[in-house]
This record gives structure tokens, sequence and C-alpha cells, in this order.
């Protein structure tokens, strides 16, 4: 059965089983479970704040692609933790793919356009507003 966590180990080349402990590939089930896709589903909420919210129940939020989504959150946490990060050649920085690819699919779904007319994540869709309403002030004495 595909779920957040079967998407997890496929997609971040870990291994659940205890054969492997020892190794850098090796990512115990609880920590994935307890862990790493728990920080995945609160990443996902606490950015789609007003247009959606996922909980993992059995492994699962219930559709195929936010358990893709939550999986890619959290490989780029467990990446991060593991020091899988990759490098740019080109300008040197260091890339998380899983947070890119996750980010990529969340706009694609979830994404709101701003008063600039860029694509944002819901949570950020009124950063740009003004914090006060303008107003006409009457100066004359």
């Amino acid at each position: 059965m595909v779920n957040a966590i079967s998407l997890f180990y496929q997609m971040g080349g870990y291994e659940s089983s205890s054969d492997y402990e020892g190794r850098p590939t090796y990512i115990a089930l609880e920590s994935a479970t307890g862990l790493y896709l728990p920080y995945g589903v609160s990443l996902f909420n606490r950015l789609c704040t007003g247009s959606i919210q996922v909980a993992l129940t059995n492994g699962s939020t219930g559709d195929l692609i936010n358990d893709r989504i939550v999986a890619e959150l959290g490989l780029s946490f467990a990446d991060a933790e593991y020091d899988k990060l990759h490098v740019d050649p080109d300008t040197g920085r260091q890339v998380n793919r899983h947070k890119e690819s996750a980010y990529d699919l969340m706009l694609s779904l979830y994404g709101k356009k701003d008063k600039f007319g860029r694509l944002t994540f819901p949570v950020y869709i009124d950063y740009y507003q003004p914090y006060g309403d303008l107003g006409v002030a009457d100066v004359t004495y």
C-alpha cells in the first residue's frame, strides 16, 4: 500500500530494516513516523493555513498527492540531519531537492497569488498587506 511512510523510504533511499542499522541509509521506522513525517505534516499545515489542513492517520493523509508532499517535507528534514544535501555545481549552494520538490507541488496545488501576482503559500498571502487602513487626516487649524 502506497502511503506517506512507503513514499518516505522509496524517495529518500533510506532503509527501515534493522539489517541496515548503523549504515548511513538506515532510519528506524519509529524515527520516520514519530519525528520526520510529523515535521512534514506540521510544515504542510503551517504553509497552507486557511486552505487545507492534513493529519497523518495510519501513515496516510488520505490523499496520495498530500502523502507525497508530507513525505518530501519529512525527507527534507531527514536529509538535513543526515547531511545528504546536494551542492549545486554552478552556484556552490547546498540544495535540498526534497524541499524544493515539496514546495513546487504545494504551490501548484495550494498556492495563491499575492497582490503583486506572484504565486505564494497561503500563509504568506497577506504578508505584503498594510497593517492599517489609509485615512484622510484633517490638518486645518
